[in-house]
């Protein structure tokens, strides 16, 4: 493992052993931050997974057959899956099902994730530190994604993605806190936007893989091609990165590693007292308010558009891309 004091702005003014320690300290906010590639992969499979594949008719000259703009009331029979088994509506014949049982899946991760978020946002300053919630998350990510793989139908299929859910909820905060507490402020601010560089490249993954599995490979090696690399990166990150330095500090552990930056004030976290002494500084509850708002309002767009790229008609892939 690296060291865990912060990161220093390289300067060829000091000698090669500090320089070899921030590129030590910068690779390691690197293979932080690279969480949020799998993160970003986890979250947009379903739009892919659970779309609605190709159909054909069988009959080429069937009137009805050809007339009609999807397969649900035809007779079985007059037409086929092509290619089948790309998607859960052509393995599970959800092609007539209704779109609140189509989005459950999807629903289901994202209930996973305010459950996480309301249980485990204090354990990262409290009982685990950066760290090791950051590799729980990921591993329990990861399990719950790759055990998709054997669900037998849509239910035990949407309690899986739950699940995976659950671990992703932390995974975004614990990666951001993480990698940029390490790092001096001079590289602070790249750091901060590296996580969503990985994150929006772990989503134009998705196409390319997707246009395999469409050629008529399973949906279910969708999953095992991004929960398997996303594993052994759970791996590597409980082997190879240090905890956060401050969270040492507030530990009493590690106290050598520790720089003058580190050495502030500091009190065991204590969730009711902050949120008090936030309600009491009006100013910062409204910026607070304020923020929570626009990421409501953000957010709801930034998903929303991708989930419904599905219905609008257009190639799929191209879509997304």
């Amino acid at each position: 493992m690296v060291d865990a004091t912060p990161l220093l702005p390289l300067n060829p003014s000091v000698d090669q052993s500090t320089n070899q320690a921030t590129m030590l300290q910068l690779l390691q906010s690197i293979v932080v931050a690279a969480a949020w590639f799998f993160d970003g992969q986890q979250t947009f499979i379903t739009v892919f997974t659970d779309a609605d594949p190709d159909w054909k008719c069988l009959d080429p000259v069937d009137p009805m057959c050809k007339s009609a703009s999807s397969p649900c009331g035809l007779q079985p029979g007059s037409w086929a899956w092509y290619p089948a088994g790309t998607s859960i509506v052509s393995e599970w014949g959800l092609e007539c099902a209704d779109k609140i049982l189509l989005s459950l899946p999807a629903s289901a991760f994202f209930a996973g994730c305010v459950f996480s978020s309301l249980i485990t946002s204090t354990l990262a300053d409290s009982v685990l530190g950066r760290k090791l919630l950051l590799v729980l998350s990921c591993l329990v990510m990861s399990l719950g994604g790759a055990a998709t793989v054997l669900s037998p139908n849509i239910w035990v299929y949407s309690a899986l993605k739950f699940i995976s859910g659950f671990g992703r909820g932390s995974l975004g905060s614990s990666s951001l806190v993480l990698s940029m507490e390490i790092a001096d402020q001079w590289w602070r601010d790249k750091i901060g936007v590296l996580g969503f560089t990985f994150y929006m490249l772990g989503f134009l993954t998705l196409p390319m893989m997707a246009y395999n599995t469409g050629q008529g490979l399973s949906w279910r090696l969708m999953y095992l091609w991004t929960n398997v690399p996303s594993l052994c990166y759970t791996i590597f990150l409980f082997f190879f990165v240090q905890e956060s330095p401050r969270w040492l500090r507030v530990h009493q552990q590690n106290e050598d590693n520790l720089t003058q930056q580190d050495l502030l004030p500091v009190a065991n976290y204590d969730f009711l007292i902050s949120m008090k002494m936030l309600c009491r500084n009006k100013q910062v509850l409204w910026r607070l308010i304020a923020g929570m708002l626009a990421s409501f309002g953000v957010g709801f767009v930034y998903f929303g558009l991708p989930f419904s790229l599905g219905d609008i008609g257009l190639n799929l892939y191209l879509s997304v891309l």
